[in-house]
C-alpha cells in the first residue's frame, strides 16, 4: 500500500515486533506483542484524495 518502514525493533531474535509505518503525514505503530490491543482491532483514517489512493493501488495490481 506504499508504506515505508520507519523502524523496528524487538527484545531479541524470534520475539514480538514493534514498529512503525508512514506514509506522507500518516503513521501507524503496530505490534505483534501480546496484550498491546485487542485482537480485531480497527481503526479508522480520515483523508482527502481517496480516489487518487485509489488509482495508486489498481495500479500496482495490474503491473504485479
Amino acid at each position: 500500500m506504499g508504506f515505508q518502514v520507519d523502524w523496528e525493533g524487538s527484545f531479541s531474535p524470534g520475539a514480538p515486533v514493534y514498529m512503525q509505518i508512514s506514509r506522507g503525514g500518516l503513521i501507524f505503530h503496530l505490534s505483534e506483542r501480546f496484550g498491546d490491543a485487542t485482537p480485531g482491532s480497527m481503526a479508522y483514517v480520515y483523508m482527502t484524495g481517496v480516489a487518487e489512493l485509489h488509482h495508486q493501488l489498481n495500479a500496482k495490481i495490474l503491473d504485479a
